[in-house]
């Protein structure tokens, strides 16, 4: 091989080492922050240490992350943008599907709403089975009524038993997917749910109303990219297609960000937990009498004790920080404030701004420790 034909390959090879290893750096960094303990940042970044998968992974994770944030969005696209042959103004089809997708969507998630908050209705597999059904009939009727102009154009130049069979997939059955695939919208959700509190003063009825306005921005942000997909021409490349619509998600994923600060913060512990850079298990190890003092376990949540022969101290920890060789452990109380981050109270600053404090107040009793130190 001649130096010409090895240096392209070389060039990207580095190329991606030193991407992925600036997303590492990165988001070690974004995380250190987070903990309140970029002391850390120097010891942790080390030459070896870098050179790992961990920059794949967290890139992959994000990428996931976005991935279940918009896989509604995705089946919207595959359900609605495929071609039909043989259709007259399918264009106007698409479009009108589109808005089909957004009502279905819609009344979907508030069903879903009135039957969680204002019944009593059970939400077990079977109630759900037939709610979704329920829903499906939505859609259709949406289709037939939307689409007459197109169904009676098609039908009058339709001459046999299979074009008449593509007219009913395309206005009914396609429209019955429309429907299942509204459902889809109402189980992300509960990523940005589940971590969502509400104000003591806030009656029941407030609580429910916030509720239903966070998913109707959530599913009208979440429809966007799928919007501006269906409407792109198939003359366009599916890269460039597939490129555009993934800057548009991010950027409204970094739109919703402003609104929920808690979103980064979900995506960080995704990646940080994914990478194996943290953990939620309280463990117990243990560490040589010689190597650390007793006087740096003075705090109770340590629950020191020594081991029978004298030469160990047990104690308990959780570890908020693992990369290469070094480990922050922190006395397990850390772990509520940790986990109270990953909470939000709608257009609140003050609690993201209170529990980041106390975070960051708790980690500096974490200690610092070299993994090969630690026994478990």
């Amino acid at each position: 091989m001649t130096f010409e034909k090895f240096k392209k390959p070389a060039i990207k090879f580095f190329a991606s080492g030193a991407f992925l290893t600036l997303i590492t750096v990165g988001f070690i960094w974004t995380y250190l922050v987070f903990l309140g303990r970029t002391d850390l940042f120097l010891k942790a970044v080390t030459f070896e240490s870098l050179f790992s998968f961990s920059g794949a992974i967290i890139l992959f994770s994000f990428i996931l992350f976005m991935f279940l944030f918009y896989s509604p969005s995705l089946m919207g696209c595959l359900v609605i943008k495929r071609e039909v042959p043989n259709i007259l103004g399918y264009e106007r089809v698409k479009k009108t599907h589109s808005i089909i997708l957004l009502l279905s969507t819609l009344i979907s998630f508030t069903l879903l709403v009135y039957l969680a908050e204002f019944t009593e209705t059970e939400m077990n597999q079977f109630n759900v089975f037939k709610i979704i059904l329920c829903s499906t009939f939505f859609p259709i009727v949406f289709s037939l009524f939307f689409n007459k102009r197109s169904i009676i154009e098609n039908y009058n130049i339709s001459h046999s038993k299979i074009d008449i069979f593509r007219l009913f997939s395309l206005f009914v059955g396609r429209a019955f997917f429309i429907g299942l695939v509204s459902w889809m919208f109402c189980f992300p959700f509960p990523i940005i749910t589940q971590s969502l509190k509400f104000d003591n003063a806030d009656s029941e009825s407030i609580q429910v109303l916030k509720y239903y306005g966070l998913g109707i921005v959530f599913l009208t942000i979440t429809l966007m990219p799928a919007f501006y997909f269906i409407q792109i021409k198939n003359s366009v490349s599916y890269i460039k297609q597939s490129m555009t619509t993934f800057g548009l998600a991010l950027f409204f994923l970094i739109a919703l960000s402003l609104m929920l600060p808690v979103i980064p913060t979900l995506i960080v512990n995704f990646a940080a937990r994914l990478v194996g850079i943290n953990g939620f298990e309280v463990l117990r190890p243990a560490i040589s009498v010689e190597n650390r003092p007793a006087e740096k376990f003075k705090d109770p949540q340590w629950h020191l004790s020594t081991s029978n022969d004298g030469k160990f101290y047990i104690f308990d920890g959780v570890k908020l920080f693992s990369f290469g060789t070094l480990e922050l452990v922190c006395p397990p109380n850390v772990l509520d404030s940790y986990k109270a981050t990953l909470h939000y109270i709608l257009a609140s600053k003050r609690y993201d701004e209170e529990t980041r404090k106390m975070l960051h107040k708790e980690t500096k009793t974490c200690q610092i420790f070299n993994s090969e130190d630690l026994r478990y």
